[in-house]
């Protein structure tokens, strides 16, 4: 699925990504300084715009770009496994870009809990993560998730709405939304 209309933030935006993405987001998933905690791609590009094209239609699925003002692209990520009765959904499959600045990261996680709950009318996010990427463990923990269940490879968050106000507080220096 995707939106209309790009979700655009103080200096990002997240843009349903398109056909015209797959070789960026496959340049993405190839970067083997990336791709330590994906799950393998086929390196070939049809197969990328095959699959972007095959989420097109999927309920509950939504692909973006991350994208400067200006158009350039920095990175990816998605909302996906939407429980309509439940009011739940995953988020994850998010690249950046080593070209990208500094702020993207946390400004694309911004915009995409702004996306699923205010868009979508969502309640709660839900996020797994391999245990050894400390960074994104790091961070899914210093904006208050919360740890529901762990594996030996994963762990797994949850964020709930009311959290967010308080989220955005603590990152008053990346956003322009207003409650």
């Amino acid at each position: 699925m995707h939106l209309q209309q790009p979700v655009k933030g103080k200096r990002i935006q997240l843009c349903s990504s398109t056909e015209e993405d797959a070789e960026f987001i496959l340049g993405l998933r190839m970067d083997p300084q990336l791709n330590k905690h994906l799950n393998p791609t086929s390196p070939d590009v049809e197969a990328q715009r095959n699959w972007l094209r095959s989420v097109y239609t999927k309920p509950g699925d939504f692909n973006f770009t991350i994208k400067d003002l200006d158009g350039r692209l920095l990175g990816v990520v998605a909302i996906y496994q939407i429980d309509e009765e439940k009011k739940t959904f995953n988020w994850g499959r998010w690249i950046i870009s080593p070209e990208a600045p500094m702020y993207t990261a946390i400004e694309s996680a911004l915009l995409v809990y702004y996306t699923a709950f205010h868009l979508l009318g969502l309640e709660t996010a839900l996020s797994d993560v391999r245990i050894e990427n400390a960074n994104v463990v790091k961070f899914h923990l210093s904006y208050g998730a919360h740890i529901y269940r762990t594996t030996e490879l994963d762990i797994f968050y949850e964020f709930h709405k009311h959290q967010y106000p308080e989220m955005l507080r603590k990152f008053k220096g990346f956003h322009q939304i207003l409650l």
